[in-house]
């Protein structure tokens, strides 16, 4: 199970970032990045600074949170928060509970690779607007999905480790 989360953490994270290298040069040369309340752009960017912070958010940011609920437990396992921690951590089942423990730091991972990219078509479609300005039906339907997906995310690791045995 953690091969194929990993693969496809590999996959989502160069997807998101081929994507956002592809696309980026379809954004005017100054980049409205940040939205108000309004909707209304009140933070710009060059579009070089612009395509290297996504790259960076876009690549870092997945990396660093699925390397560290994934593998940080291998290397400090007396770190590790689940229910009944000692059972899941008997040396009859520790190799599989890091396991899964890299498995779902590598799918969290991908939601956070994908979620970036979504971010970024969000603000794709905001610059083409003349002037700029953010689509919230777009924007909260991102939020809403990602905060939905973290729920799940918590929903399966909780229902993985709840009960013993």
């Amino acid at each position: 199970m953690a091969r194929l989360a990993w693969l496809s953490f590999a996959v989502c994270v160069g997807t998101a970032a081929a994507y956002i290298a592809a696309t980026t040069a379809q954004l005017p040369a100054q980049v409205a990045s940040h939205f108000g309340a309004s909707n209304a752009p009140n933070g710009w960017m060059t579009r070089d600074g612009y395509l290297a912070f996504m790259l960076a958010f876009g690549l870092g940011l997945p990396v660093f949170v699925a390397c560290t609920v994934g593998l940080l437990p291998r290397l400090r396992p007396n770190r590790i928060n689940v229910p009944h921690r000692d059972y899941w951590l008997d040396p009859k089942r520790r190799a599989e509970t890091l396991s899964v423990l890299a498995a779902h730091g590598a799918w969290l991972g991908c939601l956070m690779a994908l979620f970036v990219a979504a971010l970024h078509y969000v603000i794709l479609e905001a610059n083409r607007a003349s002037p700029p300005r953010l689509a919230p039906d777009l924007f909260f339907t991102l939020m809403g999905a990602f905060v939905a997906g973290i729920a799940l995310w918590i929903a399966a690791l909780w229902l993985r480790f709840r009960h013993r045995g």
